[in-house]
């Protein structure tokens, strides 16, 4: 089928076997490409500020920080197929480290590549072989390890070298983790594995060969878009603050992030800077012949198009951040499987269910009337049905919570006054709007504030 077809150059540039036996895990070096993604901390909050970094370490010239969404991009990587791309970040005190893998293409942005960082003094790394059921050791299997709880956000990603060996670190201590080792030709090898702060522990694993076969496509495929304000790509104070009102507002979101990827990703301007994400969910799948999924999205009532292969067997949602996206144009996305045995011609299944999502316009802060009792206004944002208001004490960030908002009880106009407990003579609060459609799309205000007098 045509999609297949698509997508076959995407899949066997980065799995095993393509082409003959073995493939992958080599660094022959063949040009440049970039990195983005986002990094996440152990509760599933956007770490802003955290410095991302290629692995010649923090003193490199390849380095950056991440923006108000979490989200960083490296740019003139060296396109090797395990680049190891690294994050740190201390904050009260603690020291904070995360680490992937990336499979980088000479002129392509590898794009959601997540990385969880958790305490430095908390983590673990796992080391191992990977071999088919003759004994033969295998270069280019891929290793997913992923916290069984669903609560630690992102999966660690490993590939074996030329030698069969592989090491996958920045796992974090006592979390029992659900490993999975599978490439392209081969179904997975499962496992759960909880580890000791400090250890790094030897695990072997042995795949077998994969049948032909096409699996059935996803299931349950939702999809939401967020707007927000543009100056949060540039504002130092807004980082992270958009993350966190998302989390707050959509709780399931936190449980289903979008998982490692790594695939080819059409060329874009993508800086991870997009005011406008959508973020596609799908039921997750437990399947040993399940290698990946394939992404597609179209606008204008043309057929949809691939846009990008998601190889991770683990995951259940997709984070579109492309800098194309616009609010007000209707965008629809669907899915499909990718076995462990696909090729040229057979390996993907049919469509999924698709969702419909039009980002909303963006939201502007009015006035605020500095009370005990504040009165908020705020300006329509293009195609919001209503609006409701998060007020907090502290600046929105990880971990903060609102003292108040009206989320059960939206208003439809454009201004709304605090009906909660009367606030404190002298101290400074935070707010937020945020406009939703009628089919759950949502625009986010700038971080207001105002002392109460």
């Amino acid at each position: 089928m045509m999609r297949a077809i698509l997508l076959f150059l995407a899949v066997c540039a980065v799995l095993v076997g393509c082409g003959g036996g073995g493939g992958g895990g080599n660094n022959n070096f063949v040009g440049f490409g970039d990195v983005s993604g986002v990094i996440y901390d152990a509760s599933g909050n956007l770490v802003r500020n955290a410095q991302v970094y290629y692995a010649g370490g923090p003193g490199s010239t390849l380095q950056t920080v991440s923006n108000s969404n979490g989200a960083y991009i490296l740019k003139g990587i060296p396109a090797f197929e395990n680049d190891l791309i690294q994050c740190q970040i201390t904050s009260g005190g603690v020291s904070y480290y995360g680490q992937n893998l990336a499979n980088v293409q000479n002129g392509q942005r590898t794009a959601t590549l997540n990385i969880a960082m958790y305490p430095a003094s908390q983590e673990a790394s796992i080391h191992g072989t990977v071999s088919d059921s003759l004994g033969n050791l295998l270069a280019g299997a891929k290793i997913y390890a992923i916290p069984a709880s669903g609560k630690l956000l992102t999966s660690a990603y490993g590939l074996t070298d030329n030698t069969g060996h592989y090491a996958v670190g920045g796992l974090l201590a006592g979390v029992a983790y659900n490993i999975q080792v599978n490439g392209l030709g081969y179904n997975s090898a499962t496992d759960t594995q909880t580890l000791n702060t400090g250890e790094d522990r030897l695990l072997t694993y042995t795949i077998n060969a994969a049948a032909t076969s096409t699996l059935q496509p996803p299931t349950g495929v939702k999809a939401t878009a967020f707007t927000s304000p543009g100056e949060a790509t540039s504002t130092p104070r807004l980082r992270n603050a958009m993350e966190a009102v998302k989390n707050l507002v959509n709780p399931s979101r936190r449980l289903m992030r979008p998982m490692v990827h790594k695939g080819k990703k059409r060329p874009t301007t993508l800086d991870g800077t997009s005011p406008i994400e959508v973020d596609v969910f799908w039921t997750p799948i437990n399947n040993v012949s399940l290698l990946g999924f394939g992404i597609y999205r179209t606008t204008g009532g043309v057929p949809l198009t691939n846009i990008d292969f998601l190889s991770d067997p683990q995951a259940s949602v997709y984070e579109d951040m492309d800098a194309a996206l616009t609010s007000g144009t209707t965008y629809t996305y669907g899915t499909t499987t990718i076995s462990t045995g696909f090729n040229s011609t057979t390996g993907e299944s049919t469509m999924s269910n698709t969702a419909t999502v039009t980002p909303l316009g963006p939201l502007a802060l009015g006035s605020v009337t500095a009370s005990a009792q504040p009165t908020f206004t705020w300006s329509p944002a293009t195609g919001a049905a209503n609006y409701s208001i998060l007020l907090f004490s502290t600046y929105p960030d990880i971990g903060v919570t609102d003292i108040f908002d009206n989320l059960s009880s939206p208003v439809s106009g454009t201004s709304y006054t605090y009906t909660g407990t009367a606030l404190t003579s002298g101290q400074t609060y935070y707010y937020i709007v945020i406009g939703f459609s009628a089919t759950g799309d949502q625009s986010i205000s700038t971080v207001g504030q105002f002392a109460v007098p």
